[in-house]
């Protein structure tokens, strides 16, 4: 290794870990040919879990309104976008899916497909000086790790923003290791420049890759950084976040206001101090972005290990640095109640590092062993790998219900008749209108009101006066004031309507209304009224036993 350090000092504060050596290239899993088959091996792994059951699950809410607001014209997706907290990147990648195909499967393939290219491009890094054990376990744990899987299928920008990390890495790491001090990072310029556009929370991980950088050059001059490159690059940044201000940010943005289900993610001192704050949300990230109780005591145990070396080496590996620098600045963050901190979609910009962090830190510990203990044990903690993350995807099975409209409309397909009407509650519509985009004037669309009670006088309002079957569905179900809001409008029918559930699949529900019938004799005849609605006569003819009904 000395010696190779001597040939090479522009990489001598790079770990061993991640130089690969020309006689360690058959150890373990890193000969060439087995480094290819199991590559392509976990490729088709995570391909296969990615597309199982893609068009199956039904869009909710958040991915239908993605999807819709992608409809259009690059105008209309851009003022759609700025009603969202997205930027504006992935939903014009939307709208160019969306001209072949406009479907459950066409608007996820993206998202698949940048999924698998953050494995690829994880693989990589085997290219930029990562040795080759390191990157075949990181694109493991991307590959098979149950979040990945699940926003690989899911309609937003988050399989998008882990692509986008994992090149930030790969760029980082490739200007770490040039042979030239001369040549201008280019992919790093770009990849600054487009990241706030891809995800607010890459703005974070940008400012964690730069004060990387400058940690780097504080601990040694030895580098091919350099502090004018350092500046451009974050020009580069600055100018990619000023744009999405410009387009998107500013009208989202709302100072001191956060969504009620990250309330936990935000630092707050009246409800826990910040030492179970920082504890319980590492935990969950570490959980989220690794899942799988075997997998996350072992990334624990090798990860203490490998700083341990590091320190008492004082040598620093750049990942290791890039992993101590956003972190600490997410959880700044967080405290400040800038950005939310924990094991959630919005922290998905720090699976990679820690996928990669992971992996360096199991191949260091097996580095330590030697000749055919080292092959066993690399296999063995391979297996250990896969298996613990395929447990962990059949615990959070990602491929389930969120809101499962498509039973809903199964259900109104077979029990509606021409003259009923559907009234489709304003957390329910977006779907409604991804499944349905030719609108049936039998459909009543509703429209959100802050006021919860403002929502009765809006149905009673669009019912028609001789409709006589009501169909309701709501959706998005998860709050009890949803709930609330449910049962206020569904009671409020009552007096004058047979209300009963239909069906109540996961987050939403069908009820049928039925308008209540009064009777009344006159003279011989019977006859049946209803409030606004015709009546039927019915009379009995006597000698013939029958009974024949007229409709008036």
């Amino acid at each position: 290794m000395e010696e190779t350090l001597e040939r090479s000092p522009q990489v001598s504060n790079v770990h061993s870990v991640r130089i690969v050596e020309p006689g360690q290239e058959a150890k373990g899993l890193s000969s060439r040919p087995f480094f290819l088959v199991t590559g392509l091996v976990l490729l088709l792994i995570g391909t296969a879990l990615r597309v199982y059951h893609l068009g199956n699950r039904s869009l909710w809410y958040d991915e239908a309104a993605t999807a819709n607001a992608s409809r259009g014209t690059w105008k209309y997706v851009l003022e759609r976008t700025r009603q969202f907290s997205a930027p504006v990147v992935h939903p014009y990648i939307l709208y160019l899916a969306e001209k072949v195909r406009c479907d459950a499967v066409a608007v996820r393939v993206p998202s698949v497909l940048a999924s698998l290219l953050a494995v690829v491009v994880m693989l990589a890094m085997v290219r930029v000086k990562v040795s080759q054990n390191a990157a075949l376990f990181s694109a493991a744990i991307l590959a098979i790790s149950a979040s990945q899987i699940r926003y690989a299928q899911e309609v937003r920008e988050y399989s998008l923003t882990v692509l986008c990390a994992t090149i930030l890495i790969f760029c980082l790491l490739k200007w770490e290791v040039s042979a030239s001090r001369d040549d201008h990072p280019l992919l790093l310029y770009a990849a600054l420049f487009i990241a706030p556009l891809i995800q607010y929370g890459l703005v974070v991980f940008a400012i964690a890759i730069l004060s990387t950088i400058v940690l780097r050059l504080l601990l040694t001059r030895d580098t091919s950084f350099s502090p004018p490159k350092v500046l451009l690059a974050l020009a580069c940044l600055v100018a990619g976040t000023v744009l999405s201000f410009i387009l998107t940010a500013r009208y989202q943005f709302k100072p001191g206001g956060t969504q009620w289900y990250l309330a936990a993610n935000y630092f707050d001192p009246k409800t826990t101090t910040l030492l179970q704050f920082l504890t319980a949300n590492s935990k969950g990230l570490l959980g989220f972005s690794i899942t799988g109780r075997v997998i996350d005591l072992c990334v624990l145990v090798a990860g203490i290990i490998f700083c341990v070396a590091q320190g008492l080496a004082r040598k620093y590996d750049t990942i290791t640095l890039l992993l101590f620098t956003s972190v600490p600045i997410t959880m700044c963050a967080a405290v400040a109640r800038v950005y939310p901190y924990g094991g959630i979609r919005q922290c998905i910009f720090l699976a990679p590092v820690l996928a990669l962090f992971a992996g360096l830190a199991f191949a260091d510990l097996l580095q330590r062993l030697k000749g055919s203990l080292q092959t066993a044990a690399t296999v063995a903690l391979m297996a250990i790998i896969v298996i613990s993350l395929y447990r962990g995807v059949l615990k959070e099975w990602p491929y389930r219900e969120i809101e499962d409209t498509q039973s809903v409309l199964r259900e109104l397909a077979k029990g509606m008749t021409p003259s009923d009407q559907v009234w489709v509650n304003h957390d329910a519509v977006e779907a409604f209108e991804f499944y349905q985009p030719i609108k049936d004037p039998r459909f009543i669309y509703g429209k959100f009101h802050s006021d919860a009670k403002l929502y009765v006088p809006d149905l009673f309002g669009s019912i028609h006066p001789h409709s006589d079957r009501l169909w309701l569905v709501f959706s998005h179900l998860e709050q009890r004031s949803d709930r609330a809001e449910e049962q206020l409008i569904v009671e409020s029918l009552r007096s004058e309507w047979d209300v009963h559930s239909v069906v109540a699949p996961t987050n939403t529900e069908l009820y049928v209304a039925d308008r209540k019938i009064t009777s009344i004799n006159n003279g011989g005849a019977h006859v049946t009224t209803g409030p606004k609605t015709k009546a039927i006569v019915t009379s009995r003819l006597v000698g013939h036993g029958t009974n024949r009904g007229t409709t008036l």
